[in-house]
Formats: C-alpha cells, sequence, structure tokens
C-alpha cells in the first residue's frame, strides 16, 4: 500500500485496498474511461486485494452528464464479534478467488501453444529486492528451470513436494538472486 504504480501507460497510479480505491476509481469506470478489468492489482494484502488506483479523481462535473446526480454516504458500524470483513472489490470474489479467475481467463485468451504468464498484477523488480526467491534448475537438454523456491537458511530451500518428488529429473542446482531467468547478463549465483 502506498507504492507507486501504473493504471495504463499513461495514467500514473498508487497501490491502495479496495476500499479507499473503489470511490476513486468509479468516476473512471461511470465515464466509461476504465473497466473493472481495466483495474491491476499490486499483489495481496493482509485484508485482501491491493489494486493500482487512480493517483486523481476522473473527470470533472463538466465532462459526464447523466440523468439524475445521487449521493450516497455510509459508514462502518463498529466491529462487535470477532469476526474480520475481508474487503472485496468489483465481483464480491476474496482475493484468491478473483486471482484464479484472472488467471483462468487469460489461459482461455490464449492462442495456440503459446505460453501464458502466470503473474496476476505483477511489476518488474530491482535486483536485490527478494534475495531469498530461488530458481530450481534441472538438467536435460539444457538448463530448465520448472520450480522455484525460498532460501529458508543457509542450505536449505524451500519449495513445493512435486519440484522434489518427480519420475522425471531431480534438481541439480538453485540459482539465487536472478530477477530474470532468461536474461545470463543478470548477476545471480547458483548453488550445487
Amino acid at each position: 500500500v502506498g507504492r507507486a504504480c501504473k493504471v495504463t501507460d499513461t495514467m500514473p497510479g498508487i497501490c491502495r485496498t479496495s476500499s479507499d480505491c473503489e470511490p476513486l476509481i468509479d468516476g473512471y469506470i461511470k465515464s466509461g474511461v476504465l473497466t473493472l478489468n481495466d483495474v491491476p492489482s499490486c499483489g495481496l494484502g493482509a485484508w485482501g486485494e491491493i489494486f493500482c488506483c487512480p493517483t486523481k479523481p476522473c473527470c470533472d462535473n463538466s465532462t459526464i452528464t447523466s440523468a439524475s446526480t445521487s449521493s450516497t454516504t455510509s459508514t462502518k458500524a463498529p466491529m462487535t464479534s470477532g469476526r474480520v470483513d475481508v474487503p472485496t472489490f468489483g465481483s464480491g470474489d476474496r482475493p484468491a478467488v478473483a486471482a484464479c479467475k484472472k488467471i483462468r481467463e487469460r489461459k482461455q485468451q490464449r492462442s495456440g501453444n503459446q505460453l501464458v504468464i502466470h503473474i496476476v498484477g505483477g511489476y518488474p523488480v530491482d535486483p536485490g529486492v527478494y534475495p531469498h526467491m530461488a530458481a530450481i534448475g534441472y538438467i536435460t537438454f539444457g538448463t530448465d528451470f520448472r520450480c522455484g523456491g525460498s532460501l529458508i537458511a543457509s542450505r536449505f530451500v524451500l519449495t513445493a513436494a512435486h519440484c522434489v518428488n518427480t519420475d522425471a529429473n531431480t534438481p541439480a542446482f538453485v540459482r539465487l538472486g536472478a530477477v530474470n531467468i532468461e536474461n545470463p547478463d543478470h548477476s545471480y549465483q547458483d548453488i550445487v
């Protein structure tokens, strides 16, 4: 929350919770400048999905014409139980469900045998931002990275079971510090 982002190539934004973003994005949606699907995700926060929200409200009143104008103000009642409501945005789904739906939609839109990126609302990072992230390398006909993990101690990487319990090749090495595993110019360290 609070990180700079881009709603579109020409529209700057800031990462906000769905409850903070919804009032700002509403004008863009009503004016047809954006749709809910155009609003990029910044990731998941403790209470729900974080969205890339425009820095300024859309359009002054002279550019939007409406048959009727109404305003609604609401306040949240104080929490009286131990239950916490997770904010939702747009579809009303929980953040994880909404992210899975976005991935499923992208898979359906792919053409031919083209690979689909499974990162929802991702953004480029600078080298060294996630030094604990590991790419797990397999030796087949060249180097193949099929799994990822996280460095949890100087000699241990935590990964999914299917990455090591496989009838095919077993992991040969772990690559740390790579921002782009396909770019040999990036600095990284392979650990055997």
